[in-house]
């Protein structure tokens, strides 16, 4: 009898300590949604950044066009953010299609550790391909770090969202690029 006593009453206070376990790491995400502070700060930049882009149309280049621009990087958080927070994203097919006619301005990101090397024949391509259709109009680099600067793999958790920033070329530019519906205020590069 004082066998089965026993196993009831571990089962309660395992019971009970799984349920201290859930409850106290969800008043832990809760109070911190993020896991160290660069994912704090990239989650605010991924907030602002794809919320600026206006009525502008943004494209990833890699994920929405399919070029395949930079080397090995660390595209999950970039991704995940994007995924989340990217007000009215476009499809793949719709994106193509929007670079295809070259109507309307775009905004382009290309998304890249800043270790990654870039294939510079593939880039030429593209950028011929745009500058067919298209005017730059802007084009800015966003930093976000995610890990001290003295650290090994620093330059690898150094995430750059490189912006270009498109205007058909029917669009007259010698106004200033304030006259043309572009994403967002900033017109330098930033760090973040």
């Amino acid at each position: 009898m004082k066998s089965l006593e026993w196993r009831t009453h571990a089962w309660r206070l395992a019971c009970a300590a799984c349920l201290l376990l859930a409850l106290g790491t969800t008043v832990r995400d809760l109070a911190a949604p993020y896991k160290t502070h660069a994912d704090l700060a990239h989650q605010g930049f991924a907030r602002w950044f794809w919320g600026s882009s206006g009525t502008v149309p943004t494209v990833c280049v890699e994920d929405d066009l399919g070029l395949r621009l930079y080397g090995h990087s660390l595209r999950t958080p970039y991704r995940c953010y994007r995924r989340i927070l990217q007000k009215s994203p476009l499809t793949p097919e719709k994106a193509r299609e929007v670079v295809r006619r070259g109507e309307t301005p775009v905004r382009c990101v290309l998304f890249h550790s800043d270790s990654a090397p870039r294939d510079e024949a593939a880039f030429s391509q593209w950028m011929e391909e745009m500058e067919s259709r298209y005017t730059v109009a802007r084009q800015n680099q966003y930093q976000v770090e995610l890990t001290d600067p003295g650290h090994p793999a620093a330059a690898f958790r150094r995430l750059c969202y490189d912006v270009y920033e498109f205007v058909p070329r029917s669009y007259d530019l010698s106004q200033g690029p304030s006259e043309v519906p572009l994403a967002g205020a900033e017109s330098e590069s930033s760090r973040r």
